[in-house]
């Protein structure tokens, strides 16, 4: 999986890269199939930003939008949103997906 990590309005620390490069790894325990994930992470006055995109392997993206008064809780936050979208994905393919059948059974019964 590819992560692209950037920043708007102020320097992304390593530690900021770091949570978020983990957050986004964990990702793939809902959903193993992530190509791609951008995190864009930003500070307007008080309040931090962080969205992430996540790319699926179908053409299909999950975008997570959050806000909080610490980075790291933006991050928390935007990463938990994603992981929702995720399980709801995965549980809409399997419903999808037809009943697997039953093996035939052999000849148990031969006289």
């Amino acid at each position: 999986m590819k992560i692209r990590i950037s920043g708007r309005g102020d320097e992304v620390t390593a530690a900021m890269k770091q949570r978020a490069e983990e957050k986004v790894r964990k990702l793939l325990r809902f959903y193993e199939r992530i190509t791609w994930a951008d995190v864009v992470l930003s500070v307007e006055r008080e309040r931090h930003r962080a969205e992430i995109s996540a790319g699926l392997n179908r053409g299909a993206t999950v975008v997570g939008k959050a806000e909080s008064d610490t980075m790291i809780g933006a991050i928390d936050e935007a990463a938990d949103r994603i992981a929702r979208q995720l399980r709801k994905h995965k549980a809409k393919l399997a419903d999808r997906r037809p009943p697997r059948s039953a093996p035939a059974p052999e000849a148990a019964a031969e006289d």
